[in-house]
């Protein structure tokens, strides 16, 4: 988030706050003052860091995926719904992740 984006980021919850009629005027100078200590202190997380974490849950997802057709070949039994319901968890998880945020 470059400067300007903070700024405009400030200058909009400082309207919002300042034109709330349930707030007293000390309220309003509080929140103020966290909208702007959480702005300016917003930093992007690590890259590096995010994609070992989607890495790691694509690398489980298809560990469950072999693992489901080892069970499925090997023996005549049913895949394990533990097996499944971990694997639309991992789906999901990384569907959350990879999917860009709105702004």
């Amino acid at each position: 988030m470059n400067e300007n984006q903070k700024r405009q980021l400030l200058n909009n919850a400082r309207a919002a706050i300042t034109a709330d009629t349930t707030l007293s005027e000390t309220e309003k100078e509080k929140a103020g003052k966290a909208m702007e200590e959480a702005v300016q202190n917003f930093e992007v997380p690590n890259t590096k860091v995010y994609w070992i974490a989607v890495g790691s849950i694509a690398a489980i997802a298809l560990v469950i995926v072999l693992g489901a057709l080892c069970i499925a070949i090997g023996t005549t039994k049913d895949t394990p719904e533990f097996l499944m319901i971990t694997l639309g968890t991992a789906v999901g998880a990384l569907a959350g992740m990879l999917v860009p945020a709105s702004r």
